[in-house]
């Protein structure tokens, strides 16, 4: 399974992660200037009540 694929569960919930985004962080965190991938995480409730 890939990042960019959405998971189902049998309760119809679905989740995928969404607008993918390559930063570098600020020099105020910590650590700083270190790279990482920021990101959505979409979360769909087809639970119908469960």
């Amino acid at each position: 399974m890939g990042l960019t694929e959405t998971v189902g569960y049998e309760s119809g919930v679905e989740v995928r992660l969404a607008s993918f985004v390559r930063t570098v962080s600020s020099d105020v965190a910590s650590p700083s200037d270190t790279p990482y991938l920021g990101f959505t995480v979409v979360v769909v409730n087809g639970s119908r009540g469960r």
